[in-house]
């Protein structure tokens, strides 16, 4: 709605959008664009319903090395980087996880290309 605003106010005369009650109401439009990158946690291999409270470092530090990989491959694939409906203000781009790249050992993962 905001984005519709800023487009309306934006096609006014000068003189209209100088008046003060135009000002206010156009006061309410704004053009910015939110890119959100959903990271998806991929299951790994031996994960069962007791992952959400496992604090142990093996654990942690899986949880962890899976988050940077999917972040790293979200920043290659920058799917913000496209043509967007100029109306959206929030767009919400979804990664499904690889689930083949979360099951593998860190090393052999540097092998391989991104997803």
């Amino acid at each position: 709605m905001r984005h519709i605003i800023a487009e309306l106010a934006a096609r006014l005369s000068p003189s209209e959008r100088a008046k003060p009650e135009v000002e206010q109401l156009a006061s309410y439009g704004c053009l910015t664009q939110m890119h959100v990158v959903r990271l998806l946690a991929p299951q790994r291999e031996g994960e069962d319903q007791f992952k959400d409270i496992d604090f142990s470092p093996s654990g942690i530090g899986m949880r962890r090395e899976a988050g940077y990989q999917a972040t790293m491959r979200a920043l290659e694939q920058a799917p913000w980087q496209g043509v967007f409906d100029p109306i959206e203000g929030v767009i919400l781009h979804e990664q499904m996880p690889d689930l083949a790249m979360a099951a593998e050992p860190t090393a052999m993962r540097r092998n391989h290309a991104p997803s």
